[in-house]
C-alpha cells in the first residue's frame, strides 16, 4: 500500500512520532536510536527503506579514516548508507 504526503500528515501522532535509524556517533560507536520521522521538501519523496547495503566508503566512516572527516566535510552522527532499497510512502 502506498502512501502520499497527506496520508503521512494525517496519520496519528503515535503512528508517526518517530522511527529507528542505524546512527553512527563515533569511531566504531554506533547503534540503533529513535529519531523524528522525516519531511519531504518540495519534489522529495519518504523512502521506507527496506534493506541497505554496506560499501568501503560506510566502512571508512564506521572506523574514523574517512578523510571527509579531517577535511571537515563530515561529522558525526551519522547515518551511513547511499545503497538501499525500499517504497515511496510520501512526497511533495
Amino acid at each position: 500500500m502506498e502512501l502520499g504526503v497527506e496520508d503521512w500528515h494525517a496519520a496519528p501522532d503515535h503512528c508517526r512520532a518517530e522511527m529507528r535509524a542505524f546512527v553512527l556517533t563515533g569511531p566504531r560507536e554506533c547503534g540503533v536510536q529513535d529519531i523524528d520521522p522525516p519531511i519531504a521538501v518540495p519534489g522529495g519523496v519518504i523512502i521506507d527503506v527496506h534493506r541497505a547495503g554496506v560499501c568501503g566508503t560506510d566502512i571508512e566512516f564506521y572506523i574514523g579514516q574517512m578523510p571527509y572527516l579531517h577535511e571537515g566535510h563530515a561529522q558525526y552522527p551519522m547515518r551511513l548508507g547511499h545503497e538501499w532499497m525500499g517504497y515511496g510512502i510520501g512526497g511533495r
